[in-house]
């Protein structure tokens, strides 16, 4: 309701279950570009309402709060990449939580233990249950890592583990995404040069049985068919055995048209490339893969620049794929704005827990130019 022009309102969104949390972090209500989140929840007859706005408890102009965002039951994490708690643009993250009346607080203010100025720490977030990742792009001269925090039995949030890719380089900006299920990490590393600069690379990470994390990845994974500017790893996403990494800048006979890539772990621990997702209507330009989210047998994957015929150039799209019973993934249904219209990016972000699909438009322009 306070949503105003530029404030990029859904630029990153996350659902879990009946909650959801969406960014606008370039939200200026209390100096500019100090940014705020959002929490709304499903109503008994299916209705979506906001229940809070959330800001920094020690917010600060340009900090932009809510660059990226998680949400898992009754824990949210909120970035605050530009924040300069270790210097400028060190970065930061917040947690909150849902207590028993059903009321959300800032629980806890999280910073890398050995952040530096620069490191964009908070650019990606990711949480599940009393686990939370963090990415720090921006690190030792963007080679980039990322840090695992576990909620205690105090209620504390600890970094517990640092991570970061064995053969990392500068320019590869490990960490720009990260996603979490269970016992597995991944993490994106988007200008990694194996396959021609910047084709990309992500990371995955897995806990053992004494509950440790390793510092370095169990298995890093590449496109099949990697290439220049694929930049494989700008997103990522993981459900249990199953990960899904966008590649927006394949080209597919098409410049720019984008793909994504389906791995899965088999009995042997090994994860396998196992089908590469496209638009059955993909066109140059369309970045599809852009954002990519997968939650049991569905993935979503956006497509931010499509120029769907009925809304227009740069409308967006979404693409909704489901797993059959042969194991084999097929595009089931392509989603629009019902009020889509050129220029709104429907798509740059998205997000899929269970059968809900949550999805982001943040150049809509329906109270102001980029509310």
């Amino acid at each position: 309701p306070d949503i105003s022009t530029g404030t990029l309102f859904g630029f990153v969104v996350s659902i879990s279950g009946n909650r959801a949390i969406l960014s606008s972090h370039l939200d200026d209500e209390n100096e500019t570009n100090t940014g705020a989140v959002y929490i709304f929840e499903k109503t008994y007859n299916n209705d979506w309402h906001q229940v809070f706005k959330f800001q920094a408890s020690d917010y600060a102009q340009d900090d932009q709060f809510g660059r990226y965002v998680a949400i898992s039951d009754d824990y949210a994490i909120v970035g605050s990449w530009l924040d300069d708690p270790n210097g400028n643009a060190s970065g930061s993250a917040y947690i909150f939580e849902r207590n028993d009346y059903g009321y959300w607080q800032q629980i806890q203010k999280i910073s890398a233990s050995d952040g530096a100025a620069t490191d964009t720490f908070g650019r990606a977030v990711a949480i599940d249950n009393n686990i939370a990742v963090v990415g720090s792009y921006g690190e030792n001269d963007d080679r980039g890592q990322a840090y695992i925090f576990e909620r205690n039995d105090n209620g504390d949030w600890v970094e517990v583990q640092i991570i970061n890719a064995s053969d990392r380089a500068s320019n590869d900006r490990f960490g720009i995404s990260v996603a979490i299920s269970g016992t597995y990490v991944i993490c994106g590393a988007y200008q990694n040069d194996d396959d021609g600069s910047n084709s990309g690379a992500a990371y995955i990470f897995e806990r053992d049985s004494s509950g440790n994390w390793s510092q370095n990845e169990t298995q890093k994974i590449i496109a099949s068919d990697g290439n220049t500017s694929d930049y494989f790893g700008w997103e990522v996403s993981i459900s249990g055995n199953y990960a899904l990494v966008g590649a927006y800048g394949a080209d597919n006979n098409e410049s720019d048209s984008g793909s994504a890539y389906i791995f899965e772990r088999n009995i042997n621990g090994i994860w396998e490339e196992t089908q590469k997702l496209t638009a059955s209507d993909g066109e140059s330009i369309d970045n599809f893969g852009v954002d990519v989210s997968i939650s049991g047998n569905y993935a979503v994957i956006g497509a931010w620049k499509d120029d769907d015929y009925a809304k227009g150039n740069n409308s967006g799209s979404v693409y909704l794929f489901e797993r059959n019973s042969d194991g084999l993934w097929y595009e089931h249904t392509k989603i629009t704005s019902f009020d889509g219209s050129p220029g709104d990016l429907y798509g740059r972000s998205l997000s899929i827990s269970g059968k809900n699909i949550l999805v982001g438009s943040y150049q809509d322009d329906d109270n102001g130019y980029s509310t």
